[in-house]
Order: C-alpha cells, then structure tokens, then sequence
C-alpha cells in the first residue's frame, strides 16, 4: 500500500525556467557541472556544488555558497509558493512521454514493503548528500520510483493531462520538455491517493541515496518523490570509470581473464545491448570481453563489479574505492566515458543495462544490486520543485 502525501512546494517561475533548470545532474561529468553553475548563476547547480566538483574546497564552506546560492534564487523571485498538492511531473523526450504523480512518501516506508531499494549505495555520498539536506533544510530533485501500473491511477492522469492546460511547461537546454500540473482539487487529490492505495509496492529507480540521506536527516520525516507506471521506463546503462595510475602488469591480467572471456579489440565504443558482453577502455584503445557463459541471475553490473573492476583494475569495494566513478546512458557514451578516463589516467568499462522487471525482482527479492546499477531517462530534474523540511 502506497501512502501518498500532498506536499507544500513552491514552482520554479516559468519567466526564468530554462535558467534555472538544466542538465540531470549526474549527466554531466564533474567539469561540466563547474563550467556550467559559473557561466550562468541562475543554475540550480550552484545549490548542488559537491566535492566531486570542486574536490579542493572545504565541504563546509562548499556548503554555506549553496546556501547563499538558494537564497539568490528564492530572494530574485525564481520560485512561486503552491497550495499544498500533488503534481504531475510529464517529460517528453522525442518519441518517448513519461508522466509521474509527484508527492511526499514517509521516510519510514522504505525497506517496509512501501518503498523498496534494489541497489547499494556509497557511504561517501550519502553523507555527503545528508550534510547538505541538514544544512540547506530544503529538497528539489524527486527520487524516481517505479511501480507496477495500476489502471485507476493511469485513467485520472490522463484525465487531467487531455483536459487541463498545464501549470508550468518550458523546454530545458537538453530540448526535453517538462510539463506541471499542480493537482488541488480535494476530490481529486483523494482518488488519486486512494488509487495508489492499491499499488502494492514502489521501486527506487533513482535517488538511492537521496532516500538514505533522507533517513539520515530525519526517519521520521519525508522524501519529494516521483512515481512514474513500469510501461514509461526507460532504462539505459550506467558505465564505470576507474582513475588512474591502472596496473602495469593489465595486460597479463586480461591474458589470464581469456580463460572465461574472449578478449578482442573492438571495432567501435557503442553501449553493448547484451548483458555477456562488456568494452573495456585503457591504454587509449577499446577491448571487447565476452562473458562465455550465460550470467543466469546475475545483472552486467553485478559481473562488471565483481569480475572484471577487481581482478582488472584493483577496485575491490564499490561502495568505498574513491577511483570509481560512472558515466550514464547511450548517446556517445564512448567519447564521453573515454574522455573521462583519460581526465583521470585511467579505465572506463561499458556494459549492457538490466530491464525493468529485472530490477523489481531484485527489489522483492530483497537483492541488492551494486551502487549506479539503473539510469532511467529522461531524468527527472533538480530546480523544478522547491520543497522546504
């Protein structure tokens, strides 16, 4: 049973959206996100600045400018107070639509059956993350949570959506149109948390740690969350990034990694679409390794994590190992997850993404997968809701 709550949230003012509203956070690499929050000081990347951006500063002096930096937005009249009410959060990305019905879910729920995790999370981050929710006492980015569709809730989204001109609708930089409905109507408010009702139980799709941070801060409170039906997912791969200096003996490594894989130069740096298969960048050149035998239960990321990060490339503790990194999704991945290698003088290794239902399984089976195992896109975004705790 879902237990969904109208939250009390202001909206980023549609004069200055596509200012402040950019980029999915982690779909920008460290140098990007620096480069973008100093050119544009509306940016809600400003609010978010994290060690991984700027590794020299003081965390806590990293801290007080992402405060100065919300008080900017809020005092310049970038955000618009709402009654308290659920939202419907649509994000079209060329062929593909996704609509969420945004709302507040208790922290207590997690773990419960309510909200369930499927993937491990980094210490380093979510005490990261949780420093700054105690500090700043404010939440903009939706944890993403998949459920099973239920139809009830599928027919009053739509009523609305073909019906209602949207409260907010501008398209950010990325050309990914993002839509609100402000949902106030007490009748419908209560149909739609009587629908969830019936929802059996949601999945953390994005916001891992986000969620654990959450709990951190206060378990007695809630967390900004977006709920969005199996049939509107789209998940994409999330690569590894390893930082340098990698190991001088990496060629004999492969050798004996040639008793279960076949070790071959690629032809080209593509996301692999099979889950056997994974691209391994180091040494400046692409190495196709594939799995010879089938994974059974397990997902790419937990044979990536397990068999070729540690016996390759010496990172044995995914949570903890300061040299790993990731890079999402498809469109160029192989430039991108290259250039980032080479930032760090180091490896990067692409592999396949799981599918939606092999990511509830692991979630009712209680399984935790590996940190950064899902990427579902489009990304929901930070800056379009403003929700104070």
């Amino acid at each position: 049973m879902v237990e969904l709550r109208t939250v009390d949230a202001s909206l980023v003012d549609e004069r200055f959206a596509t200012r402040v509203v950019g980029h999915a956070y982690d779909a920008l690499t460290p140098h990007e996100r620096r480069r973008t929050a100093a050119a544009n000081p509306d940016s809600f990347l400003n609010v978010l600045r994290s060690t991984s951006d700027e590794p020299e500063a003081d965390p806590f002096e990293l801290l007080a400018r992402n405060s100065d930096a919300l008080r900017r937005l809020i005092d310049g009249g970038r955000y618009r107070p709402q009654p308290s009410a659920l939202f419907l959060y649509r994000l079209v990305c060329e062929a593909h639509t996704q609509t969420a019905v945004v709302g507040d879910l208790a922290v207590g729920h997690v773990g419960t059956g309510g909200v369930r995790a499927h993937e491990q999370t980094r210490v380093a981050k979510e005490e990261e993350l949780a420093r700054h929710l105690a500090h700043l006492r404010a939440q903009s980015s939706p944890v993403g949570l998949g459920y099973r569709a239920e139809p009830a809730v599928d027919v009053l989204v739509e009523a609305v959506v073909s019906s209602a001109p949207p409260t907010l609708d501008f398209v950010t930089v990325d050309g990914v149109r993002q839509q609100i409905w402000a949902l106030i109507d007490p009748v419908l408010v209560a149909a739609l948390q009587a629908a969830f009702a019936a929802v059996h139980a949601t999945y953390i799709i994005d916001g891992h740690h986000r969620v654990a941070a959450a709990a951190r801060v206060d378990g007695d409170g809630h967390f900004l969350a977006a709920l969005i039906p199996d049939h509107e997912l789209r998940l994409l791969p999330y690569h590894r990034v390893v930082a340098g200096p990698m190991p001088a003996d990496l060629p004999a490594r492969l050798a004996r990694l040639a008793e279960r894989y076949d070790v071959t130069l690629a032809v080209e740096a593509a996301s692999p679409q099979d889950p056997t298969r994974f691209l391994l960048y180091a040494d400046r050149r692409w190495i196709a390794l594939r799995r010879r035998r089938p994974l059974g239960e397990l997902l790419a990321a937990d044979v990536a994590d397990t068999e070729l990060l540690g016996p390759l490339l010496d990172v044995h503790d995914v949570r903890h190992d300061p040299r790993l990194s990731f890079v999402p999704g498809d469109d160029d991945v192989g430039a991108r997850a290259a250039d980032a290698a080479d930032r760090a003088d180091g490896a990067a290794l692409l592999l396949s993404p799981p599918t939606v239902g092999e990511v509830f399984k692991a979630a009712d089976l209680g399984r935790a997968l590996p940190p950064k195992s899902t990427w579902f896109e489009p990304k929901l975004r930070s800056g379009i809701f403003l929700v104070h705790r």
